[in-house]
């Protein structure tokens, strides 16, 4: 039987000249940005608002090294699980257009019994792995799809815990701190409550995550909170910003660590905790410090492996 293995990212830009096409494509698509506008419409008038933002965020980029991790980090994580399970392994990046030609042309050329396919995103949701899988569905034929197994969630499995477990432990023992010591924020990327009313499982899902984790490791105190809203209207809360600004009210320890579950590689979501979040909790007094994200450890490609074995 041939085989695939697809791993599944958002696709950051590889250059400061693709940060405008990168954000074309993550605001035109309409299971992130959910408008009741035409299709041809809404990609329109967020084409002028990726124009427009593209000049609030390339210092953001630049300080990033004039491109996101997230390519590069994919890119080789799928090499690593290649070399490990001996089975053809490629990435996806979903808002970087330039890779999608090829991609296509990769799939349709090779004859696939069965393509197995690894999103990056930990918790479902529908603006995230969904948005992939209509993707997929709009530019294969069925005779393809029908193939793809997809790993829609992995929110509470064993290997997912554990490796952020791991992870939190690994850095206590750095510092010499105790679990009950620190109070902890473990930070999801917001969405709007409207999704969430309308059936998107995502709050379920971190909320999983969350209490998964305090399940392994009962000494953490610590809250789940959302970051990086964007756009108008109710987003899930507590926000991770309000939170650190009234540190006071929700701990008075003073060693901070903030734990970004729902993000597998660095980018600007992990680059807004150091250079927006930490700051105001020093501010204030307390220490502050971001748990590395997943693609930092190598113990990282064997959990992908056993989860996507299960």
């Amino acid at each position: 039987m041939k085989s695939l293995q697809i791993l599944v990212n958002f696709g950051g830009p590889r250059n400061l000249e693709e940060v405008e096409p990168f954000l074309t494509e993550l605001l035109g698509d309409q299971h992130l940005i959910q408008t009741p506008l035409p299709r041809w419409l809404h990609r329109w008038l967020f084409r002028y608002i990726a124009k427009q933002r593209t000049k609030k965020v390339i210092d953001d980029y630049e300080s990033l090294g004039g491109k996101s991790p997230i390519y590069e980090e994919t890119e080789q994580l799928a090499e690593k699980i290649e070399k490990i399970t001996g089975i053809p392994t490629i990435a996806f990046h979903r808002y970087l257009p330039a890779t999608h030609e090829s991609f296509v042309t990769k799939i349709l050329e090779m004859r696939y019994d069965e393509i197995s396919i690894f999103p990056l995103f930990p918790q479902y949701s529908h603006t995230t792995t969904g948005s992939c899988m209509s993707w997929f569905e709009e530019r294969f034929p069925n005779e393809i799809t029908k193939k793809m197994r997809w790993t829609t969630s992995y929110c509470d499995h064993p290997a997912f815990l554990d490796i952020h477990c791991k992870n939190i432990i690994k850095f206590l023992e750095e510092k010499k701190w105790k679990v009950a010591d620190c109070f902890f924020l473990f930070s999801a990327h917001g969405l709007p409550e409207r999704y969430v009313r309308k059936g998107d499982p995502y709050l379920c899902e971190c909320q999983k995550t969350f209490e998964g984790i305090i399940k392994k490791i009962p000494e953490i105190n610590g809250i789940l909170c959302f970051q990086s809203k964007c756009g108008p209207g109710r987003w899930l809360k507590p926000e991770t910003a309000e939170v650190c600004r009234n540190i006071a009210k929700y701990s008075k320890k003073k060693k901070i660590l903030i734990v970004p579950i729902s993000f597998t590689s660095d980018h600007l979501e992990t680059l807004e905790i150091d250079q927006q979040y930490l700051p105001m909790i020093q501010k204030l007094g307390h220490k502050g410090y971001r748990i590395p994200s997943l693609a930092t450890n190598s113990r990282w490609t064997n959990a992908i492996i056993e989860i996507w074995r299960k």
